[in-house]
């Protein structure tokens, strides 16, 4: 997903925390596209909910609305500044992955995907075991997740049988999960209803240590309905 047309400035980074840093210190930015597997930022003078009619669908961008907080949250965030203004650990030296020490506590992550995300705990036969007996559809499902809670922690890697997960077409992931050290990954989902993959759409994927999260794009558009994105322990 991506905000079109109203990019001001585009620039490399080695992560998305690159287009935080940069978006959290230019007053015209309100929002930020970043191109996967390119390493590149494009910051944006308005969001998705102020021009919802340039907002698309673009499986190499992921969006991400700034929220600017005061306090705490902003901590980190005063952090990556002072980290991205050293002469010793310039922009371009920032590993991946950081360590935040506030308040006595140690945060890790991977980028910025991993602190903002949407959490998919209701299980409403999501499971890769639940027989359907109903037909929900994942049509209006977007942007980052993560599986918690009743509806296990991941998604399936190998074909679903169809009339599973609460639904008709079971989506599955059509290879292995990223490793930390892989980053950020671009992987098929396949929804099995005739076969094994008679629809799929591209995902992004990332390993956040101690979770995976999923950057959900709805399901194809040539067949919106009735798929859903299968959950499994």
């Amino acid at each position: 997903m991506m905000l079109r047309q109203y990019v001001f400035k585009t620039f490399h980074a080695p992560t998305s925390l690159g287009c935080l840093v940069a978006c959290e210190e230019d007053v015209r930015c309100q929002s930020f596209n970043y191109i996967i597997n390119q390493d590149i930022c494009e910051l944006n003078n308005r969001t998705k909910e102020a021009r919802p009619e340039h907002f698309i669908f673009d499986v190499n961008r992921y969006y991400y609305g700034m929220v600017r907080k005061r306090g705490k949250d902003n901590q980190v965030l005063l952090l990556l500044n002072k980290l991205s203004k050293s002469k010793a650990t310039g922009l371009d030296k920032i590993s991946s992955r950081i360590i935040l020490e506030y308040s006595k506590s140690v945060l890790s992550f991977s980028s910025l995907e991993c602190l903002n995300y949407q959490a998919i705990t209701t299980q409403n036969g999501r499971k890769n075991t639940y027989v359907s007996t109903t037909a929900i559809c994942d049509d209006g499902l977007f942007g980052w997740h993560r599986f918690e809670a009743a509806t296990g922690t991941k998604m399936p890697t190998s074909c679903v049988p169809s009339n599973r997960c609460n639904t008709h077409a079971t989506g599955w992931l059509n290879g292995d999960h990223p490793t930390v050290a892989e980053g950020l990954v671009t992987r098929q989902v396949c929804f099995s209803y005739y076969d094994c993959c008679s629809w799929s759409i591209n995902i992004p994927v990332r390993n956040c240590g101690d979770f995976y999260i999923y950057n959900f794009m709805g399901t194809p558009p040539e067949h919106p309905c009735h798929l859903r994105y299968c959950s499994t322990n």
